[in-house]
């Protein structure tokens, strides 16, 4: 019984704390983050990449964090044929963290390693949650001969619902309305030789 009133009163601070700034959202002062220190390795056939999201959280951010509903960074990174300008490979991942309120602990899970985290420090969230590793972004088998790619990859917020209520949330605010990006230096077919 205990726990359905911890999680109702979460729900309802959580909701209230959104619902408030969401009426102040032109005022946030939001963060511009960024990736930082990408690289780049080949194993299996498969190109991948490791890089760093920075300056990605705010207190606002924290507290809905900590509120004990799932909250899911999506990262896309595409490669990009330089010639035709087309995607021709598409990768998603996401990195999710829920608090548990009534253990005092956060749950991180990342995709790209299939990996699950129990985190107690909203320090170590943020280093944890920012934190690409190894994330399978290109096959050997579509690499074409004598062509020039680039990777781009980009993160956003979610939009979230909270608690009844029919309104979704949009959290992309809190980074000024901008999904951070980065693009690769170009590359060709050899980067899968060594």
């Amino acid at each position: 019984m205990e726990g359905g009133i911890f999680t109702e009163l979460a729900r309802t601070i959580t909701g209230s704390i959104i619902a408030i700034g969401s009426m102040f959202f032109s005022y946030i002062n939001g963060v511009e983050p960024y990736f930082e220190s990408p690289s780049f390795s080949v194993e299996h056939n498969q190109m991948l990449v490791s890089v760093n999201l920075q300056n990605w959280f705010t207190d606002e951010l924290d507290d809905i964090f900590s509120s004990g509903k799932p909250i899911r960074m999506h990262f896309t990174a595409n490669i990009i044929e330089q010639n035709s300008g087309k995607t021709i490979q598409s990768t998603d991942f996401f990195h999710t963290v829920k608090y548990h309120i009534l253990d005092d602990y956060f749950e991180v899970s990342r995709s790209e390693i299939g990996e699950k985290t129990q985190i107690h420090t909203i320090q170590e969230m943020h280093r944890i949650m920012s934190k690409i590793e190894r994330a399978p972004i290109f096959d050997d088998d579509l690499a074409k001969t004598d062509v020039l790619y680039q990777l781009k990859m980009s993160v956003q917020l979610p939009k979230i619902k909270i608690g009844g209520r029919e309104k979704q949330f949009d959290l992309m605010p809190f980074w000024k309305n901008k999904k951070p990006y980065f693009f690769s230096q170009q590359f060709d077919n050899l980067v899968f030789v060594q």
